[in-house]
């Protein structure tokens, strides 16, 4: 957003930052989770995403909650074979 200055002519451009969202980081990810379920999955930090995968099969009301969770956070799940992951964007 600029303004000019009626009496010199100056402009002056201000730039806002309307996101106000705390910057998302492995630790910030994997604090949404219980301690038990934690240990379940590793975190992974990427350059604009952090991936989550579990270590192991889980049960489908432990991949429900993880699900759940990561998608109030913005993540989302991507269907890859052995490859199957949640990433959440850091912004």
């Amino acid at each position: 957003m600029s303004f000019k200055c009626p009496s010199c002519g100056k402009t002056l451009t201000v730039i806002i930052n309307e996101d106000k969202r705390p910057a998302v980081t492995v630790d910030s990810v994997k604090a949404l989770f219980p301690a038990e379920l934690a240990e379940l999955l590793t975190f992974e930090d990427h350059i604009e995403m952090v991936v989550v995968r579990p270590r192991q099969f889980l049960p489908s009301n432990q991949f429900a909650k993880v699900a759940e969770t990561l998608k109030q956070a913005g993540g989302e799940y991507v269907r890859a074979g052995k490859e199957s992951h949640f990433k959440v964007p850091k912004r």
